[in-house]
């Protein structure tokens, strides 16, 4: 199969609403065309840049959560969050170390005693957001990934990514006819994030994320994890008065949109824990998530809220202290995007995508 099928093949053929059966589908097919020894494929909130689900081999079950520690800890080379502000977004290990690995604590503390060599990471960027991350990483046995590997995996990078962003989108606004709202979870999570407690809404939570990324009933799903891990760097590096706080929203497969809270809790008589709460996602956060898969800038979805809010275009202006002009200018740049005609047209296409 030429790279010119493989696209086609990306962009055409059927999965389920979910997207893990298509992550799962684009590390097998990878693999007939670049030898690699283990690999994972996550999926993000394109606002919080963290994980919503994880499509992982299990050779990387045991440093997973180190992996994600070095992310959100100190300097390292190629950052996930680095790739996303940077043209192209995909980058090696070895490359951005000059061949020498050793300069990365990333690669002598983890993925060295894990066996790995060198590590291709790519940031799926489409309409100037981020919707997930690739991770390829190459054993000591082979050569670091070429500069045509690099390129083959960049040239399918915008068919995976609309795909991937697509998948997000319908299964959060298509809800299944017996999906329910979820109760509010609440956890407990140690130091070292065990879980200490839990009601009976989280167990059901931890249930559903553990079935969308098939893993097994220990296992903590990526989302949780990686808040956690989130919420622990950022504490110990905050400045004072700063909020103790991340959140992120996870496109549930029946058809929610959920956003996860994490909290740091302090105790005189504890060791610190953390707090990970619940909550079906808010109509109007619901309804700025849903304007970003039609790429509209910031700008613009502060427009469509206030038409949601039932203002007129002159106190638009007034309300974002731009000209009439302007919002008449964005007002078109909106209806292109969403391939409406008008404010009514808008209105009914955003309340039919936010039942």
């Amino acid at each position: 199969m030429t790279i010119h099928k493989l696209k086609e093949k990306v962009a055409s053929t059927d999965f389920e609403q979910h997207s893990y059966a298509f992550r799962r589908f684009v590390l097998d097919e990878l693999r007939v065309y670049i030898p690699f020894a283990s690999a994972c494929f996550t999926t993000i909130d394109p606002e919080s840049l963290l994980s919503t689900g994880t499509v992982m081999d299990k050779q990387l079950e045991p440093i997973h959560t180190l992996i994600l520690e070095n992310e959100h800890t100190g300097s390292d080379y190629n950052h996930y969050f680095q790739l996303v502000d940077s043209s192209p977004h995909i980058a090696t290990l070895h490359d951005a170390t000059g061949g020498n690995l050793t300069a990365s604590q990333r690669y002598t503390r983890i993925l060295a005693p894990a066996g790995f060599h060198d590590e291709l990471r790519a940031a799926l960027i489409d309409q100037g957001k981020c919707w997930g991350y690739l991770t390829l990483f190459r054993s000591k046995d082979h050569s670091p990934f070429s500069q045509e590997e690099q390129q083959l995996v960049n040239s399918l990078l915008p068919a995976i990514t609309k795909k991937v962003k697509r998948l997000t989108f319908q299964s959060t606004f298509s809800p299944s006819p017996n999906s329910s709202h979820f109760e509010a979870a609440i956890m407990i999570f140690s130091d070292t994030f065990e879980l200490l407690s839990a009601n009976e809404a989280a167990h059901s939570l931890l249930s559903l994320l553990r079935e969308q990324e098939q893993l097994g009933e220990g296992t903590f799903p990526r989302p949780i994890e990686t808040l956690c891990v989130k919420i622990k760097a950022t504490s110990s590096s905050k400045e004072e008065g700063e909020i103790d706080r991340w959140s992120v929203c996870i496109p549930a497969a029946n058809g929610q949109l959920l956003t996860l809270y994490a909290s740091k809790l302090t105790s005189e008589l504890l060791p610190e824990q953390y707090a990970v709460i619940s909550q079906n996602t808010s109509p109007f956060e619901r309804l700025g998530y849903s304007l970003l898969y039609y790429g509209l800038t910031q700008r613009e979805i502060q427009i469509v809220e206030q038409i949601v809010n039932g203002y007129t275009t002159k106190q638009i202006s007034s309300h974002l202290y731009i000209s009439t002009h302007t919002v008449q200018d964005h007002l078109k740049s909106i209806f292109a995007k969403m391939n409406v005609n008008s404010r009514r047209e808008l209105l009914s296409f955003l309340n039919q995508a936010n039942k």
